[in-house]
């Protein structure tokens, strides 16, 4: 009997709908989880196990012993009938977790809101990050210093910015970031915190694309500043008006590094210059490169603007015959100069000349997410509205008027 529940099990998992996992979609599930009837794959099933069994029971559907009435349960159910209820009113605000590179914070968020608190279900209210307003405490990283501070952010779509301030009752903002020009990313081995965000904006006062660094004490408040960015520019850029699917929408809305993390660099000339170690980012067709992970602008606040094939751009292994101080070395050509690289491993170099010509294999003008939608939209002068609702509102006795990063003017009242 044992062996024959195994055998259902095998043959209801390779079932459409099932054959992928019920929460990332990652193709070939080998877990299972009960009640829900699902099958799911091994990083979102260790989600499952976070919040407990009294929510959901995690199977092997290879290694455990499954009864006549679990097997009935998987058959009654599975993925798509499960996803119908739990996910009937899924919203993209919520980024689903993709792929391993997700950090775990997100996924068990994710999974808790799907499971523990029904957010997606018919009927379930709006949460708390799609209110268009949130403030409280993070941790952000100096701007020169290393030291980690606690500051007050508060976010406002109607106002289209979010700003931190030195201390809650403060007053002058330390900074103001254009909500539409933002883009938020969950890191954790960067920041070295498991619920760290980073935050880059262009910054017109230095005429350059900058690096905010932050994290939370709780996971579910990162995550939850993280999907008040996402909202908040979706309705600002028109994104749930413009007729996207699930993938477009989230990427239009908050969008991943192509990749990230160490190579050594040279100039054009590696038979003078010694190779030094930087910290590179590749964010579609944009190669940003730092002295350190952390760092707030890229050297010389510059960046390598890349192309397509076409426009005489291109990437390989090795250095040309040329001599190269470090092993694993590879070569980005553009068309005004050759950038000699080397990666820690042929692992990694795999890596970054693959994300490489991916990108530029698009045709010219294209990228990976969908171009902006909608005008650009400035940072409003206005005054702030009265306060309604501790959690909702900004404070009524705070108002200033914003003509854009680095300008503090402000009446007290």
């Amino acid at each position: 009997a044992n062996q024959r529940n195994k055998d259902a099990i095998q043959r209801l998992v390779k079932l459409p709908g099932n054959n992928v996992c019920a929460d990332c979609r990652k193709p070939g599930p080998e877990w299972a989880a009960l009640p829900w009837g699902i099958f799911l794959c091994v990083e979102c099933c260790g989600s499952h196990r976070f919040i407990g069994t009294s929510f959901s029971k995690t199977k092997s559907i290879h290694l455990d012993n499954w009864t006549d009435d679990e097997v009935e349960l998987m058959m009654h159910k599975g993925n798509i009938k499960a996803n119908e209820t739990l996910e009937e009113n899924y919203h993209a605000a919520f980024k689903r977790p993709k792929s391993e590179k997700d950090v775990r914070v997100l996924r068990d968020q994710f999974v808790i809101s799907k499971y523990q608190k029904k957010e997606f279900c018919a009927g379930a209210e709006n949460p708390p990050y799609m209110s268009g307003f949130k403030s409280g405490p993070l941790f952000k990283k100096g701007k020169e210093k290393t030291e980690w501070k606690l500051r007050h952010f508060e976010l406002s779509e109607q106002e289209n910015f979010l700003r931190y301030f030195d201390k809650e009752q403060d007053t002058e903002p330390l900074g103001v970031l254009n909500l539409t020009d933002l883009n938020a990313v969950l890191v954790d081995d960067v920041v070295g915190h498991p619920h760290g965000m980073m935050l880059m904006c262009y910054e017109p006062k230095e005429d350059c694309v900058r690096n905010y660094y932050v994290y939370a004490e709780k996971g579910h408040d990162i995550v939850e500043w993280f999907l008040a960015i996402r909202h908040s520019r979706a309705n600002l850029r028109g994104l749930y008006q413009a007729n996207l699917n699930e993938q477009q929408l989230s990427l239009n809305m908050s969008r991943d590094f192509v990749k990230a993390g160490t190579l050594w660099k040279t100039g054009p000339d590696v038979k003078k210059k010694a190779m030094r170690k930087r910290w590179f980012l590749l964010d579609q067709k944009t190669l940003f490169y730092y002295k350190q992970p952390l760092d707030p602008y890229p050297i010389k606040k510059k960046a390598i603007k890349l192309g397509s094939v076409s426009e005489g751009y291109g990437v390989e292994e090795g250095t040309g015959g040329m001599k190269c101080s470090q092993n694993y070395p590879l070569t980005l050509r553009t068309p005004s100069r050759t950038y000699y690289l080397a990666a820690e491993n042929d692992e990694e170099q795999r890596s970054w000349v693959e994300a490489f010509q991916r990108i530029l294999r698009m045709p010219p003008g294209e990228d990976d997410i969908t171009k902006p939608i909608g005008p650009k939209l400035p940072m409003k002068s206005t005054t702030l509205p009265a306060q309604s609702s501790a959690s909702t509102a900004p404070r009524s006795r705070r108002q200033w008027t914003l003509f854009g990063l680095g300008k503090k003017k402000s009446s007290h009242f």
